[in-house]
C-alpha cells in the first residue's frame, strides 16, 4: 500500500516538472519572437517599399560615341578624328597629329603642328616631344600666328619643365624660329640654375668657361657646378664634380690683349 502512494507521488511530481519546463519552453520562445517583432525598423515599411524606377540610359552625343571609340580602339576616320579634335578633344587633337605625322606628306605637317600645339596646350604632355621634332626641322615658320603661340606656350612652361625650357633656349641661340635672343636665352638657364635645376647648371658653368674665360666667370662657374655636383643624375654629377677638381688644381688663364 504504502509502495502504491510513493509510486503516484512520483508520477505527479514528474508530470508537474514536465509541465513546467514546457510552460517555461513556451514562455521563452513567445518571449523571442515578441522581441524579433518589436525590433526597430520592424514596422518602418521596409518590406513594402515601392519599387525602383531604373534610370534611362543616358545618351551619349555624337562626339562622345566618337570619343569613345577613338580610346577603345574602334575604327575612326580621319574625318571623324579631325571633327573630335576641332571640337577641343585634346587627346583627338594628338591622334590626329600623329596620323598625319605617320603619313609621311611632307604637306601635312603644318597641320600636324597646329593639333600636337592643340594638344600641348589641353595638358597632354606626351605631344610636346613630336611638336619639338617638327619645329626643329623647320615646320610652321612660316605661320607666324602660330610661332607666337607656340612660344608664350613655351615661355610659360620653361621654368617648371626643363624640357620646354631646353627647346626654347636652343631656338633664342638659333634664332628660328622665334629670332635671335641669346640674352634671353642665357636668363631662362640662369633663372633654371639658381631654382636649383642641376642641368641648367651645369649647362650654364660650360657656357661660363667656353673660350678663355674670365677670372669672375671661372668664379661664377664654380658656383654653378657647385649646384650641379649635387645633381641625383650620375652623368651630371660626375662631370661636375671633375670639373670642378681641374678648376681647382689649375691655375686660371686670363686672355690677354696683344697691342703691336
Amino acid at each position: 500500500m504504502i509502495r502504491r502512494l510513493l509510486l503516484g507521488l512520483s508520477l505527479a511530481v514528474l508530470l508537474a516538472t514536465d509541465v513546467s519546463s514546457a510552460a517555461a519552453a513556451e514562455n521563452g520562445f513567445d518571449a523571442w519572437l515578441k522581441g524579433i517583432m518589436d525590433a526597430p525598423g520592424r514596422h518602418a515599411g521596409r518590406h513594402y517599399r515601392e519599387p525602383r524606377v531604373p534610370k534611362a540610359p543616358k545618351v551619349l552625343s555624337p562626339m562622345e560615341v566618337l570619343r569613345h571609340k577613338m580610346v577603345t580602339g574602334a575604327k575612326v576616320t580621319d574625318t571623324q578624328l579631325k571633327k573630335l579634335a576641332d571640337s577641343g578633344d585634346s587627346l583627338g587633337a594628338y591622334n590626329y597629329a600623329k596620323r598625319l605625322t605617320e603619313a609621311a606628306d611632307p604637306a601635312q605637317l603644318p597641320t600636324a603642328l597646329q593639333y600636337y600645339f592643340k594638344a600641348v596646350k589641353g595638358g597632354r604632355a606626351f605631344a610636346l616631344r613630336p611638336m619639338i621634332r617638327l619645329l626643329d626641322v623647320g615646320i610652321g615658320m612660316d605661320d607666324l600666328a602660330l610661332m607666337t603661340d607656340v612660344q608664350a606656350l613655351l615661355e610659360k612652361k620653361a621654368l617648371k619643365d626643363p624640357l620646354y625650357r631646353d627647346a626654347l633656349v636652343r631656338y633664342y641661340r638659333s634664332g628660328k624660329p622665334f629670332g635671335l635672343d641669346t640674352a634671353r636665352a642665357d636668363t631662362l638657364i640662369a633663372d633654371a640654375a639658381k631654382a636649383g635645376d642641376t642641368k641648367a647648371a651645369l649647362d650654364l658653368a660650360y657656357a661660363l668657361l667656353t673660350g678663355v674665360p674670365e677670372p669672375e666667370q671661372v668664379e661664377e662657374a664654380k658656383g654653378y657646378l657647385q649646384i650641379a655636383a649635387l645633381s641625383e643624375t650620375l652623368s651630371i654629377r660626375t662631370v661636375a664634380e671633375n670639373l670642378l677638381r681641374d678648376l681647382n688644381s689649375q691655375p686660371i688663364t686670363v686672355a690677354t690683349e696683344t697691342v703691336q
